[in-house]
């Protein structure tokens, strides 16, 4: 064992220059494998926070109208790995103008666990008279409080004014507090006390799973549910991988990292170890077994991993650190989990093991006396002599070379290829992803006021005048909302369009039509679905179906109940907000909440509806209008401001900094292939030096020897060119159709040419440095020396 050892040392040590590309190889693969290891996890993470802030939580579903019953069943359900409970009271608002809503409810730990609702101090109310409530909304209301403090709750519209025990003090909410919105908890004991219809919410986790909004489906209705009670958090299924078909591009691509890994370090070893077959040879001349020989081969490889392995991973993370600091700019929140420095390290450790496989079993083969005389090049008996070998010419002579180890060319080539392939792969997806379109589905307009506190009237007439009269404001669309609106006892969302809306409305009718003149004058109704729901032919709603919608009166419970004639189904509402609580999304005229019949529950003097003002504008005084418009909403927090222009720079560097993390990925693996191809290229041309010093010696140039050599690099450089396109193409085609599959319906097709070009360009180039370089290195020898080289 410690003879093999020393010989694997010694041996390392004569090898130093093509050893240290070995070494290079490894680190550069261990590094890629490493970097793609983190930008997954930090891609996934980023969606997964993204996903909880946008969906509310990392709950994978909500249930309503469960029974006791039910609720017991689905406790115990083996399928489910958490189930919280959901009861809201009502929201709040203290008589001081601009106070924050707040919406009392009751939520059982895991509710606040799965809706990413956190202490920061204190415990949750386990009294009748506790709360626990956000700092901010103690601060806004200037009160100066510690735990066991008494805070005051008033609200006519709800029946409360009671004095509430501060048992806990939970985290700010980013988002709500943005919108001027809170949660406080109280006990499920007095939410019970304080409400005459409850409508309680489960919301569910389910355990890991192949299809978890299947699963999620399955649960629902294995306790009697209806689909129209299961909403599920389709939001978080896709970011956090439980959608399988989301995560497809991702695996394709992955394994195409890990396969080019494989390819590479494999080349490079059988390279190294094919153009050392004659000290094999005499290895096993002097008494080496076969088992000592692939020992020998193992131990240098091993000994060569030891040392890449370790700086690939700590390059890995160099690296991604510096684009983190580099281009911080574009959001790119790089995170590190030492799982992946374990799984790196294995796959680059096992594709070692793999690559030394087949050379170690090849070099153990051959016979002693033929190893010793062996020089690479593989001949084939019974092969007949074709016609066109008679004619010796530049060209016939560096293809020849080229396939006088078939093998060796081949994995060069494909590993080159891989490169290429996986360039073309990643871009063809990524010049796919189409800002503008992205922008326009959550922006129609330029500019955005919205608010989620009608009452009180904060988007009013007089502050949508002023923004009429700003220069350079082309139009102004306004859309109203009502929440107090009930299907089948189930709370609904109803829109109120304006005409402008509605027209606008009409790119996204999936079935009927979209009568504006009746919308506002008759009882017609529109409905919301989504294309999969609809096509699947799970919508309940048909044209021409006529529902009652029923509307509530909070405050004195009053309530008028409506018959309605569905005219239209569309895919989207303009603001594209969700469901509540499972319910349904429905869309007419603003007109409608003006009529006197509704006896003011649909509007009034203090609660104008209005939700939303979108605005079109010269584009060329988008600086100064945005200066105004802010002017105009001063520090009322009432109201929202979002930007079209503002939210495609932020899409833009989102973008952007996705485009950094793919380029570094395939910049890598191109790095790698090159590294290849030097090592392929050199050891070629140095086993051959004997046969270019006889070909000069009968008479061939030195030009004639560099043209040679640059054909045989651009015979590598057009057919890996070639073979990539064609792969490359289809398969970023492919991972297209699949990334417009799991939703990404803004993405546009776009074929890759610029990068394709480049990829061609960066091939030729590269191949003719080499060729440069060598033929060089070469012309520096006598052809003597040339002659007399015997490695």
């Amino acid at each position: 064992m410690n003879t093999i050892s020393n010989l694997a040392k010694k041996s390392l040590r004569a090898y130093k220059t093509k050893n240290i590309l070995v070494i290079l190889t490894i680190i550069l693969s261990t590094c890629l494998v490493t970097s793609v290891g983190i930008f997954a996890y930090s891609i996934q993470n980023m969606l997964k926070n993204s996903a909880v802030e946008q969906a509310g939580g990392n709950y994978h579903a909500r249930y309503t109208n469960v029974s006791d019953k039910q609720f017991e069943i689905l406790k115990n359900n083996r399928n489910v790995e958490k189930v919280g409970e959901y009861i809201p009271l009502g929201n709040v608002k203290q008589a001081k103008a601009g106070d924050p809503i707040i919406a009392l409810i009751y939520a059982s730990p895991s509710t606040l666990d799965m809706t990413n609702t956190k202490l920061r101090e204190g415990k949750l109310p386990t009294k009748i008279n506790e709360i626990a409530i956000e700092g901010w909304i103690l601060d806004k209301l200037k009160v100066n409080w510690k735990i066991g403090d008494t805070i005051h709750i008033e609200d006519e519209a709800n029946s409360i004014n009671n004095d509430f025990v501060i048992s806990g003090i939970l985290q700010d909410n980013k988002m709500d507090k943005s919108q001027n919105a809170s949660s406080a908890i109280l006990s499920k004991e007095f939410v019970l006390q304080n409400t005459q219809n409850v409508e309680r919410t489960f919301f569910v986790r389910v355990k890991n799973h192949g299809n978890i909004e299947k699963a999620v489906l399955d649960v629902g209705r294995s306790i009697g549910l209806k689909d129209k009670d299961i909403d599920a958090n389709k939001t978080y299924i896709q970011a956090s991988g439980g959608d399988v078909q989301a995560i497809i591009p991702f695996v394709i691509i992955g394994l195409i990292v890990i396969f080019a890994t494989i390819i590479v370090i494999y080349n490079i070893f059988y390279i190294s170890v094919i153009e050392r077959i004659r000290q094999f040879g005499l290895l096993a001349a002097l008494g080496a077994t076969k088992k000592q020989i692939r020992k020998l081969i193992f131990r240098e490889g091993l000994i060569l991993s030891i040392i890449g392995i370790p700086l690939g991973i700590i390059l890995g993370h160099i690296l991604c650190y510096a684009i983190k600091l580099v281009f911080s700019q574009y959001f790119i929140e790089i995170k590190f989990s030492p799982y992946i420095i374990v799984i790196s390290a294995l796959i680059s450790l096992v594709t070692v093991s793999i690559s030394l496989r087949k050379p170690g079993k090849l070099s153990s083969k051959i016979p002693a006396v033929e190893a010793i005389k062996y020089n690479g090049v593989q001949l084939y008996e019974g092969r007949k002599e074709r016609a066109s070998i008679k004619k010796i010419t530049i060209f016939k002579i560096a293809y020849l070379n080229l396939w006088r180890n078939k093998k060796r060319t081949i994995m060069t080539m494909l590993s080159l290829t891989m490169s290429g392939i996986l360039f073309i792969t990643v871009f063809s997806v990524v010049k796919s992803m189409n800002i503008d379109n992205l922008t326009k589905q959550e922006f129609k307009h330029e500019f955005a006021l919205t608010s989620i506190d009608t009452k009180g009237s904060p988007l009013n007439d007089d502050l949508i005048n002023r923004v009429k009269k700003i220069d350079g404001v082309r139009e102004v669309s306004t859309e109203k909302l009502a929440t107090n609106v009930f299907k089948d006892n189930v709370r609904s969302i109803l829109y109120g369009y304006d005409d402008k809306l509605l027209d606008e409305l009409k790119r996204h009718l999936i079935a009927g039509k979209i009568p504006i003149e009746d919308l506002k004058n008759s009882n017609e109704i529109l409905v919301v679905t989504d294309y999969d729901n609809y096509n699947k032919g799970n919508f309940k709603y048909k044209i021409g179906d006529k529902i009652n919608l029923t509307v509530k009166d909070n405050k004195s419970g009053e309530s008028i109940k409506k018959q309605f004639t569905i005219a239209g189904i569309v895919s989207k509402n303009i603001a594209n907000l969700g469901l509540m609580n499972g319910g349904d999304t429905f869309i007419t005229h603003e007109d409608i909440f003006q009529r006197d019949e509704y006896k003011n529950l649909l509007s009034t003097a203090e609660d104008n509806k209005l939700a939303a003002a979108y605005i079109n504008i010269d584009n060329s005084k988008f600086e100064t209008i945005k200066s105004n418009i802010k002017s105009i909403i001063g520090d009322n927090n009432q109201i929202w401001y979002n930007s079209y222009t503002d939210n495609r720079k932020e899409i833009k560097n989102q973008f952007m900094g996705i485009q950094i993390i793919a380029g570094s990925v395939v910049g890598i693996i191109g790095l790698i292939g090159v590294l290849n191809l030097i090592n392929t290229m050199v050891t070629s041309i140095l086993t051959r030096k004997r046969e270019y010093g006889m070909l000069e010696a009968v008479g061939l140039s030195k030009f004639q020897l560099r043209k040679m050599l640059q054909i045989e690099g651009l015979y590598y450089a057009l057919t890996s060119s070639l073979i990539s396109l064609i792969v490359g193409s289809a398969l970023g085609y492919l991972c297209f159709k699949l990334f417009r599959k799991i939703g990404a319906d803004y993405a546009e097709y776009e074929f890759p040419l610029m990068p394709i070009i480049v990829l061609v360009l960066v091939f030729i180039i590269v191949e003719l440095l080499i060729s440069y370089v060598i033929e060089n290195k070469l012309k520096k020898q006598s052809i003597i020396d040339k002659i007399r080289y015997n490695e």
